[in-house]
């Protein structure tokens, strides 16, 4: 619960930055004047993958040095950076939710919390008992990040920490651990992506729910469509705006 909560003010103000360029209409300027959507969101993904590479390394010192001082850095570092991901994909789908940044930096640090509430309220410790359910519960970041969490307590209290050759010692194991905070960063980012443009909001023009199985998106997204076309949608953007 400490280790989470260490990222609790980095996700309270990502969300808040999201939120505000948002309330800020700066995100719909910058589509107008031409930014791409996909290169808008690059640029958020890769300042904040630096900016949670930071934390990472200063968190995993500290780990190695005061509480997990037999675990490979490497394998340490690398379990401390897959949660960043995790926790950075999920605060991006917060995010889409809100569209005033006071409320979504209020609100998101307990929802964020909340995904560390399935781990305690709801399964045991043992290795061995309720992987399927354990699997499930990992969709909340911080329970994947928990069940590793406990491995790690577990091995550093035998001397032995994370290792190359215990990371995979059956039942609910690191590796797994692992593997599910890799899915939620992915599934979260997806889920972000889709809800940004789907979900109502007094900023934008909202797409239909079905607008990913349109010939016509896909053709805006590669650039396929013709100058009248990218033209009119501007123009619609704009007035809908003023």
């Amino acid at each position: 619960m400490a280790l989470a909560m260490a990222f609790l003010f980095p996700v309270s103000r990502l969300i808040k930055s999201i939120v505000e360029e948002k309330e800020s209409r700066m995100k719909q300027t910058l589509l107008i004047l031409g930014v791409k959507p996909w290169a808008h969101w690059l640029s958020w993904i890769i300042f904040n993958i630096l900016f949670f590479v930071l934390i990472s390394i200063l968190v995993t010192v500290l780990l190695a040095t005061q509480i997990a001082q037999n675990s490979d850095k490497l394998i340490l570092f690398a379990f401390i950076m897959t949660f960043s991901l995790s926790i950075m994909s999920f605060s991006f789908f917060v995010s889409s939710f809100f569209s005033r940044a006071k409320l979504a930096s209020i609100l998101g640090p307990l929802l964020f919390f909340g995904t560390l509430l399935p781990r305690y309220i709801f399964l045991g410790t043992r290795q061995e008992e309720s992987i399927s359910q354990k699997m499930w519960a990992s969709l909340a970041p911080c329970t994947a990040f928990a069940f590793g969490a406990e491995l790690l307590a577990e091995l550093e209290y035998a001397e032995q920490g994370f290792q190359w050759w215990n990371i995979r010692s059956g039942g609910f194991d690191v590796a797994m651990s692992f593997n599910l905070m890799f899915v939620d960063a992915i599934l979260y980012m997806v889920l972000a992506w889709y809800l940004e443009l789907i979900v109502p909001s007094q900023f934008g023009v909202r797409k239909k729910w079905y607008f990913i199985f349109t010939p016509s998106y896909w053709k805006s997204v590669f650039g396929w469509d013709s100058e009248v076309e990218v033209e009119v949608e501007m123009k619609t953007d704009y007035e809908h705006e003023t």
